[in-house]
């Protein structure tokens, strides 16, 4: 005896046991109907029956009577269920009075008559015998029992979460949905791909909302592929595809509109530019801006211009007695600038330390902005690092590949960070050349007189009308060491200053590469 005769001797003591074959089905009237106001959709309340969401299965809507139901009633084409209600769709043209939802209720050995019938009938397959050989069943999982099941749903529930095949045959109302939906959870939870597949959009639904409800998924691990029949299942945008994929079409939408936008001004802007250039064709704008400051120069009137010239007429008298005391006055300056010739090569000196000391801490600046940066980095890397290891352990674990990472790129940037601290610390500790010029000598050009007023030694005095051209005194000491001179550097008065070395450092302080002479003997901190 094969596997099949021993399937179908063993059915038919269970159908004798429950009473024996041969009855036939009957109707059952579920509720009254009520229309919702679209046509061809009705709404029944399964408050107070027994009949579960898999078993809504061969309704016909019909009168109140079991007369006529298959010739007068109308076949069912969709039912979707939200807690005790039952909303279902017919024909638009059915046009019932008083509606009743009738059911066809089967006898208890009817899914029994229909498994060994389909067995004895199934003949030589390849699969069926493998599954009655148990060569591919493989060994279920061993978990634990779930609260609330009984020994036949846990078999079910461990050969879910198992390896291999396994065919589990569930009648209704033995806790199919419960079993699957427990099971599904846990293998979500676990990280495992499931596929679910039913004959009915109904049956898929139910066993999806109870893992929805649990929450245990992330937006997008559960996706709903079909025509939910649930609303809590439909209207969930993380679950349902055509939610997901409305979405990105506005999404999409809003995209293209910005870009279109985008694209229209850029138009429009080189359309406004190409009129532009066309306008500006031939256009002299030296000459153009030449006639508009003319026009806007007041007084070019004759009399303004007679007036102007006997101005500058005087003027010239003015400035060629001018002339000649500033010639005299050049003379005294040459024989100074010849005996000042060595405190010049001394100012050279200083200029050139300061020079070097402006570069040194510029270089020192340049290092420690570096070493800022490279510490800044690290802590958007720490923080994300933290943020993962202060998660539970399985969202370690699943993360763990992009933890392992963030935690290469926090060490790889700590790393960066210190080597550019090493860089910076020569620079520190490198002293002040202009300081170290101070601290190390003193040079004085010239000794000041006893009891005299030091200010002159930090202005400059014009005598004219045949009077001295003036005196120049010129200081190098230590800081502090001289009233009224900051930063101990030098101090040049007189004409005899526009020979110096200093000519263009006076005229723009500011100028890329000079030190002003007010902040050269300060030390700067990077």
């Amino acid at each position: 005896m094969g596997w099949r005769e021993e399937i179908t001797a063993a059915l038919g003591e269970w159908i004798a046991l429950e009473g024996g074959a041969g009855r036939t089905a009957r109707w059952q009237r579920i509720g009254r109907a009520a229309r919702t106001g679209e046509p061809g959709q009705y709404a029944v309340d399964l408050r107070g029956t027994d009949i579960g969401p898999d078993q809504l299965d061969s309704l016909r809507l019909a009168g109140p009577h079991d007369r006529a139901i298959e010739k007068d009633g109308f076949s069912v084409s969709e039912t979707v269920q939200n807690g005790s209600l039952l909303t279902l769709r017919v024909a638009e043209f059915a046009d019932i009075t008083d509606a009743h939802l009738w059911m066809l209720k089967q006898p208890p050995t009817f899914l029994i008559e229909a498994l060994r019938d389909g067995i004895a009938q199934l003949g030589e397959h390849p699969l069926a015998a493998a599954l009655a050989a148990r060569s591919i069943g493989g060994a279920p999982g061993a978990e634990l029992d779930p609260p609330g099941f009984h020994p036949a749903q846990a078999d079910a529930y461990r050969a879910c979460l198992g390896e291999g095949v396994h065919l589990v045959w569930g009648p209704p109302g033995t806790g199919k949905t419960t079993v699957l939906k427990r099971a599904i959870g846990d293998l979500i939870a676990r990280g495992e791909r499931v596929l679910l597949v039913s004959a009915t959009n109904i049956a898929v639904d139910n066993a999806l909302l109870g893992v929805v409800r649990e929450k245990r998924h992330s937006p997008g691990e559960i996706v709903r592929v079909g025509p939910p029949h649930l609303k809590e299942v439909a209207e969930d945008p993380s679950v349902s595809l055509p939610l997901m994929v409305r979405t990105r079409l506005a999404q999409t939408a809003q995209r293209r509109s910005a870009v279109e936008a985008e694209l229209v001004d850029i138009r429009d802007r080189a359309g406004q530019l190409a009129a532009m250039d066309a306008a500006l064709a031939g256009f002299d704008s030296a000459g153009y801006f030449a006639a508009l400051q003319l026009l806007r120069t007041p007084e070019q009137d004759l009399a303004s211009a007679l007036a102007r010239s006997d101005a500058a007429d005087d003027r010239y008298a003015q400035a060629a007695r001018d002339m000649a005391e500033t010639a005299e006055a050049a003379k005294v300056a040459s024989d100074r600038a010849a005996a000042a010739e060595p405190s010049r090569e001394v100012w050279r000196e200083v200029n050139r330390l300061c020079d070097e000391s402006a570069r040194v801490r510029q270089a020192a600046e340049h290092r420690a902005a570096d070493a800022l940066l490279a510490a800044e980095e690290c802590r958007p890397l720490r923080n994300q690092v933290k943020q993962w290891e202060a998660k539970g352990s399985v969202a370690r674990w699943r993360a763990r590949e992009k933890l392992v990472a963030l935690q290469e790129q926090l060490a790889d940037a700590e790393e960066q960070a210190e080597a550019a601290r090493q860089q910076c610390a020569p620079y520190r500790r490198r002293p002040d050349l202009c300081t170290r010029c101070q601290n190390h000598g003193a040079v004085r050009l010239r000794p000041a007189q006893p009891g005299t007023d030091p200010a002159p030694r930090h202005r400059s005095q014009r005598h004219t009308g045949g009077s001295r051209a003036g005196t120049q005194t010129v200081y190098l000491g230590r800081a502090g060491k001289e009233p009224g001179h900051r930063g101990g550097c030098r101090s040049a008065t007189g004409p005899d200053a526009d020979r110096t070395g200093r000519e263009e450092e006076l005229a723009d302080p500011a100028r890329p590469g000079r030190t002003p002479p007010s902040t050269c003997g300060r030390r700067q901190r990077p």
